[in-house]
């Protein structure tokens, strides 16, 4: 199956480019998350100061970008769309869900070919899903970094998986102070947060499986 690049971007809904981000992405509305939208309503968790719910992400004209993308997944030529918008970034490092999450399993199934197909591209993929990626029945390819976001800030325990996989703690501002100085190389503490220019710059941790931990400031 071959798709032209307008064919792919009406399929795909076209990606996104998250001014903080070094690469492309790719986000649905925050009210379609399964998990997520439970969070929301419980105070303390990290999805009720879910960012993607205010600020420009509310504007309508975002809102219908990311509805075009959840009804193209439903497209059975999804794959090879989102293939064909990738590469057409030239970019080695994609991210998936800078709002949004997991749909289900065919959704993460569908991810987990797109990066098989794409073993040039690097992967992230930030999800609260967590049930959903303990359950997969299939191998998490070598480009893709699938992080399970803990569900309260300020967690005492982190998140625990036999999945080869990653997480990602949200801090408070007094647990930040206290502990950037900790890094080891497999807690890292967001530069991105440390700084005034909330722009990742140089850093891709989040795609680096080697590192176990990447802690965020709550902003």
């Amino acid at each position: 199956m071959t798709l032209t690049y307008e064919e792919a971007k009406e399929i795909t809904g076209t990606l996104s480019y998250p001014s903080k981000m070094p690469c492309p992405s790719w986000g649905i509305d925050p009210k379609n998350c399964v998990t997520g939208a439970k969070l929301r309503a419980q105070k303390g968790t990290t999805c009720s100061i879910c960012y993607a719910c205010k600020g420009h992400f509310c504007y309508p004209l975002v809102r219908q970008k990311q509805a075009e993308r959840l009804q193209g997944t439903h497209d059975g030529r999804w794959v090879e769309a989102m293939i064909v918008m990738i590469k057409a970034t030239s970019c080695r490092h994609f991210r998936w869900f800078d709002s949004g999450d997991l749909q289900g399993s065919e959704h993460l199934l569908r991810i987990f070919l797109i990066a098989l197909r794409m073993p040039d591209v690097q992967f992230w993929l930030p999800t609260q899903e967590h049930k959903l990626v303990h359950e997969a029945k299939f191998d998490l390819p070598a480009n893709l970094t699938i992080r399970l976001t803990n569900y309260i800030i300020d967690p005492i325990y982190p998140v625990r998986t036999t999945f080869p996989t990653a997480e990602v703690i949200t801090c408070s501002k007094e647990d930040w102070d206290v502990h950037t100085t900790y890094n080891d190389g497999i807690h890292h503490y967001c530069p991105a947060d440390g700084t005034g220019e909330k722009k990742c710059g140089a850093c891709r941790a989040c795609w680096d499986k080697s590192i176990q931990t990447i802690m965020y400031r709550r902003s």
